[in-house]
């Protein structure tokens, strides 16, 4: 299914040259642009989940494969080549917890694409998506050690440190989130 993003008056011009297409599964991907998604989530995140957690190829494949995985992914309008893509699910915000959310997975851009407002565009997507949906929030995992992706988040798309984030300093993680309720 594509779709089209409403043009935001803070987009950059360049935005435009990217086409969005949103998949209901890992599965309703071409096999090409399944193994791109999971090549450019290994080239983009190896290194720091060394540093963190560790890096396991066979259960990140397994998280983008879920069958509760939904994907939009930014092509180049000329060529069709993949440039960005978003992983999120709708699920529980935690077991204990009813309240419905929008989850970020990755969110991940090959670097010639980037600086170019495609996260931007694909995080507004997921928050709208979500709102639409009755969530009561996006939230999604950032590495510390990912100071980058901190920024963007906490920057320019205005998320917080959630309730839930791990408080102890030697954990490798925080958990940001946008409330819509």
């Amino acid at each position: 299914m594509r779709v089209r993003v409403k043009k935001e008056q803070d987009d950059a011009k360049e935005a435009d040259e990217y086409e969005l297409e949103m998949f209901g599964s890992f599965r309703e991907l071409d096999e090409t642009t399944r193994e791109w998604c999971f090549e450019l989530t290994r080239r983009n995140m190896r290194a720091m989940y060394e540093m963190s957690w560790g890096w396991d190829a066979v259960e990140k494949r397994r998280e983008l494969n879920n069958g509760a995985a939904r994907f939009i992914v930014a092509r180049q309008r000329e060529t069709g080549a993949p440039a960005a893509f978003v992983h999120f699910r709708f699920e529980k915000e935690d077991e204990d917890v009813d309240a419905p959310v929008g989850y970020i997975y990755e969110l991940q851009c090959e670097p010639e694409h980037q600086r170019k407002s495609l996260g931007r565009k694909l995080v507004t997507c997921v928050e709208r998506l979500s709102e639409s949906e009755d969530m009561d929030a996006v939230v999604l995992t950032v590495l510390k050690v990912n100071e980058a992706a901190r920024g963007f988040y906490a920057n320019k798309m205005k998320y917080e440190v959630d309730d839930n984030s791990p408080e102890e300093e030697d954990c490798h993680y925080l958990i940001l989130s946008k409330r819509f309720r």
